[in-house]
């Protein structure tokens, strides 16, 4: 029988689908869980679900990527510090032919503009998110760069338009 003392704790951590999938966790717990003697339990979720997670106090600790979110999320007092471990690249990608021009974009702003102005006469599509992700968060920054907030976002015309959940 193990003694009260030598029993690990545990802990609950929320992080996202692209940690869990980056193989980092694998790599990292076992030795963070020997040095601690703490069992980590993780919840792979978007950014959005593992903050809200975070507000319900649900799990003890969170590894996401919506830096806005998270600096809210800390002011709102749910969380007592918020410290950068590492960053996303978003890519926007597309088929060969590249009938937006994103390809000749100077920055992800224009190439959502050159995005929107095709779509909106039937030359391409967007893929979105739309999910409360990270990701997703970063998209509407960027639409909302061009004046487009929330809310229109989502009355874009659906035939460009495509909101994948």
């Amino acid at each position: 029988m193990m003694s009260e003392e030598s029993k690990p704790s545990s802990l609950r951590m929320a992080t996202t689908t692209s940690t869990w999938d980056s193989g980092l966790l694998e790599y990292i717990l076992p030795t963070f869980e020997d040095n601690y003697n703490c069992k980590v339990d993780v919840v792979a979720v978007g950014s959005g679900q593992a903050l809200e997670l975070g507000k319900n106090g649900d799990v003890d600790i969170l590894m996401v990527h919506s830096p806005a979110s998270e600096i809210q999320f800390v002011k709102d007092g749910y969380g007592t510090n918020r410290t950068q471990l590492m960053y996303n690249w978003f890519v926007i990608v597309g088929s060969n032919d590249d009938p937006a021009g994103t390809r000749n974009a100077t920055n992800s702003t224009d190439a959502f503009k050159r995005i929107y102005d095709n779509g909106t006469v039937g030359n391409c599509v967007f893929v979105s998110r739309a999910d409360n992700s990270g990701t997703y968060t970063k998209e509407l920054g960027i639409w909302a760069k061009l004046g487009f907030n929330k809310t229109k976002v989502m009355a874009f015309d659906s035939s460009w338009y495509k909101q994948s959940g």
